[in-house]
């Protein structure tokens, strides 16, 4: 590996990062054995060929058209990438934002994500997604992504690992790359168990949630995650406990911001979330409403009713709004006759 000088290393990564079919060709003929071999053994190899060894796996890993790496190789991969991952010393941590964003790049199957996971990488993977550099962080919260989508094993290791903490920072991020991917792993846990559920209610996660949903400046695509988080939440909440978290977390005044006559999906996913808090017998449902009160949820439900689009599918929404409004504010609910 000393003889193949960085600019050769990096040459050899593009080549098995841009085509696909050059992939295990690559590796086979020993370009990303050699990475592989400096990365599985470090401390016998100085900073200079550590670092750009990182880097050409990095790019040997870049997403494609193509498919994975057989098998085989994705295993020799996770091996030695969870291997340097759990080292962490100073010397190596320069070298450490590329090997996560490997790892998170080739754990794209639900079989490699179980084998990542027997490595006993969590952990590590939790600490680094509250580290403080954001490129890491961001890599880290990425590889909890394909847990989520893949593994449904996986994703119970992160949250028994304290992972639910990490995620309510990377959705307090000031970096958009951040809070966009821990949104979107919010949305996949809250399809899987009951006992998810209850501890993302009871975590910090729906503050953050509420947070994003809230702010007009925030992404359309990550506003929406959000918002789509705290709809199913309402929906599956269950008990005076639960109910309550929410609202005092602000979720109704989260759904009041994206009620708007000319967003269908934020406005649906609103009305289903205020329907599921003021329908429900529970102790704080008078809050809950003197919420919605508050954050001027009459006169946006009024505008949703009056103002959204007179298409079919807009027709279940305005039928919502009025809905809320006769039920629950009828002071309100007056229709002007034209």
């Amino acid at each position: 590996m000393s003889g193949c000088s960085p600019e050769n290393r990096t040459s050899l990564g593009n080549i098995g990062g841009d085509y696909q079919h050059l992939r295990d060709a690559v590796f086979e003929a020993g370009g990303c054995r050699l990475f592989l071999e400096v990365l599985d053994n470090p401390e016998h190899f100085t900073d200079a060929i550590v670092g750009p060894a990182a880097q050409a796996l990095a790019c040997c890993t870049r997403p494609n058209a193509g498919g994975p790496f057989s098998d085989e190789v994705t295993r020799q991969m996770i091996r030695v990438l969870t291997k340097f991952i759990k080292r962490q010393t100073n010397r190596l941590s320069k070298s450490l934002d590329d090997v996560v964003m490997a790892l998170g790049r080739i754990i794209s199957t639900d079989t490699a994500v179980d084998t990542a996971v027997e490595t006993g990488i969590t952990p590590q993977l939790v600490q680094l997604s509250a580290a403080s550099s954001w490129t890491i962080q961001y890599n880290a919260i990425r590889c909890f992504a394909r847990f989520a989508s893949q593994s449904r094993a996986g994703m119970e290791t992160v949250i028994e690992c304290g992972g639910l903490k990490s995620f309510g920072l990377a959705i307090s991020s000031t970096h958009f790359e951040i809070r966009g991917v821990g949104c979107w792993v919010i949305d996949s846990i809250l399809h899987s168990t009951p006992a998810h559920v209850k501890s993302l209610i009871k975590s910090s996660v729906v503050p953050a949630l509420a947070r994003v949903v809230s702010n007009e400046e925030e992404l359309p695509d990550t506003r929406g995650e959000a918002n789509l988080a705290l709809s199913t939440l309402a929906g599956k909440a269950r008990g005076d406990e639960e109910l309550d978290l929410l609202v005092k977390a602000g979720i109704v005044e989260a759904f009041c911001s994206v009620l708007q006559p000319s967003d269908y999906r934020n406005s649906l996913l609103a009305l289903q979330g205020i329907i599921a808090l003021l329908e429900q017998e529970w102790v704080g449902q008078k809050e809950a409403l003197a919420r919605l009160k508050a954050a001027g949820g009459a006169t946006r439900l009024r505008a949703v009713r009056d103002g959204a689009s007179d298409q079919d599918h807009w027709q279940a929404i305005r039928h919502m709004a009025q809905g809320i409004l006769k039920a629950h504010i009828p002071e309100s609910s007056q229709q002007t006759r034209v």
